[in-house]
């Protein structure tokens, strides 16, 4: 189980984002923002395909890699623990984990990204959707315990971009 954990998270704590920037020679990551999401989405989204290929009927250990690939994006071990925020090394997880759910976070995000030019609050209303969908469909009860845990890990490593925002509507 934490053989398979491991490499996980060393994937998610490949700093797509920065090594993109760098080979385009751009300096700004913003510049490069789908394709690092799709890198990102892809650090997820492989662990769990391949953890399920090798042990299909090892759900807790698909669960741990997905878990372990977004605390490699939040806290990668090349970035001295520190990281990117991790919603699309989640969404990628979760893609393979339970892929309506994620569809249905995935598109609400982007619709809330379209309309408020606000990737943080896109993020967290993706989450919500998410989450949302996840109890619709009534999914195992672990899956929701680690999409949890992985969305709590998101929620805060979103905390001063959503705290600038509060302040900004306030203000």
């Amino acid at each position: 189980m934490i053989l398979l954990s491991l490499p996980a998270y060393l994937l998610g704590s490949i700093p797509s984002g920065p090594l993109l920037a760098r080979v385009m020679g751009n300096s700004d990551p913003r510049r490069t923002a789908i394709v690092s999401f799709l890198l990102d989405f892809l650090k997820g989204l492989l662990p769990v395909l391949a953890v399920s290929f090798y042990a299909p009927d090892d759900h807790i250990t698909a669960y741990l890699a997905a878990l372990f690939a977004v605390v490699g994006q939040c806290y990668s071990v090349f970035l001295l623990f520190k990281g990117g925020k991790g919603e699309a090394t989640m969404a990628g997880a979760f893609a393979a984990l339970t892929p309506i759910p994620a569809a249905a976070g995935l598109l609400v995000g982007l619709m809330t990204f379209y309309v408020l030019r606000s990737s943080s609050l896109a993020a967290m209303v993706a989450l919500a959707a998410f989450f949302y969908a996840v109890c619709l469909l009534s999914t195992p009860t672990t899956l929701a315990l680690f999409s949890l845990a992985c969305g709590m890990m998101v929620i805060r490593r979103h905390h001063d971009d959503l705290s600038t925002l509060v302040n900004s509507r306030n203000s």
